[in-house]
C-alpha cells in the first residue's frame, strides 16, 4: 500500500503504526456502520473494492477473510454474496474461489528475476594537513617554551646560592632576550615584520619580549629600550647597556 499510494515517509510510518495497533488490539466492527452512513453509493462501492484489494494484497484471500468481508459488505449497503463476484472481478478472471478451508488465489505468485545492485562507493575521504598552519603552531609552541624556560631559569638563578651562579649571567636580561637585544642594537629602527622575524629566530614571542625588555630597561635606566609599534624604535645605547 505504501508504494502503491505513493505515501511520504511520515505517512508510511503512521500506516505501519496503525497496522501494529490493528494486529495487537484486534478492534471489533462495532461503530463501523455509523461511520459509513455519510458515504454515498459510489464511495461505498469504492470502499468495497479497496477492502477486497487489502484482503488480497498477499496474493490470497482466506476463508476467514471472506467471512469478515461478508460481515462488512452489508454495512456498506451491499449484499454479502457480492463478495465472491467482486473477488473474481478484481482477479480479472484469474482468481479461483476454493470452497471450504482452501485460500483464494488472487494473483499467481511469481519469482523475482533479479535484485538491485548497490551503487559503487565513492572515493575515501582523506585528511589534508595545512603544513603552513602546522609550522606556525610549532613556532608558537617553541616561543612559549622559550619564555617558560626563561621564567624558570630566572627563578632558579634567584634562589641559587651566589657562589653557584655562572659568570655568564652577568648580563641584565636572559640569554634569548640578550640575543634579541644585540640584534636590535644594530639599528635604531625596524619594521614590525623584521622585528617579529628576529624574535622568532630567538625563540621569543614579540609582544612578550618587548614587555620584558622594557621592564628591565626601566629598572636600570628609567626609560624604555623599545618604543613604537610599526616601525619599532630601539634605543641603541640602552640596549648595549642591558646586554653588558
Amino acid at each position: 500500500m505504501a508504494r502503491t499510494l505513493a505515501l511520504s515517509g511520515g505517512e508510511r510510518l503512521r500506516l505501519s503504526a496503525h497496522l501494529v495497533w490493528l494486529m495487537t488490539s484486534q478492534p471489533s466492527l462495532t461503530g463501523l456502520k455509523k461511520r459509513l452512513e455519510p458515504l454515498d453509493l459510489r464511495q461505498r462501492s469504492a470502499m468495497a473494492d479497496f477492502i477486497i484489494g487489502v484482503a488480497g494484497a498477499d496474493g490470497q484471500i482466506s476463508p476467514d477473510e471472506i467471512r469478515t468481508l461478508s460481515k462488512v459488505y452489508p454495512m456498506l449497503g451491499l449484499a454479502a454474496d457480492d463478495v465472491y463476484s467482486h473477488i473474481h472481478a478484481m482477479a480479472a478472471g484469474t482468481a479461483t474461489v476454493v470452497e471450504g478451508n482452501e485460500p483464494i488465489t488472487v494473483i499467481p505468485a511469481q519469482l523475482s528475476t533479479g535484485y538491485a545492485i548497490p551503487p559503487r562507493p565513492g572515493p575515501t575521504q582523506t585528511i589534508q594537513l595545512d603544513m603552513t598552519t602546522v609550522k606556525t603552531k610549532l613556532a608558537e609552541s617553541a616561543q612559549v617554551a622559550a619564555i617558560l624556560d626563561d621564567i624558570f631559569t630566572d627563578e632558579d638563578t634567584i634562589n641559587a646560592p651566589q657562589s653557584l651562579q655562572p659568570s655568564a649571567s652577568a648580563g641584565k636580561v636572559p640569554a634569548a632576550h640578550s640575543m634579541l637585544l644585540s640584534r636590535l642594537a644594530e639599528r635604531s629602527e625596524w619594521s614590525r615584520t623584521e622585528f617579529d622575524a628576529i624574535a622568532a629566530e630567538c625563540g621569543l614571542m614579540p609582544d612578550g619580549a618587548i614587555d620584558m625588555l622594557n621592564e628591565v630597561a626601566f629598572e636600570h635606566t628609567g626609560a624604555p629600550v623599545i618604543e613604537g609599534d610599526d616601525p619599532i624604535q630601539v634605543d641603541a645605547a640602552t640596549a648595549k647597556e642591558l646586554v653588558t
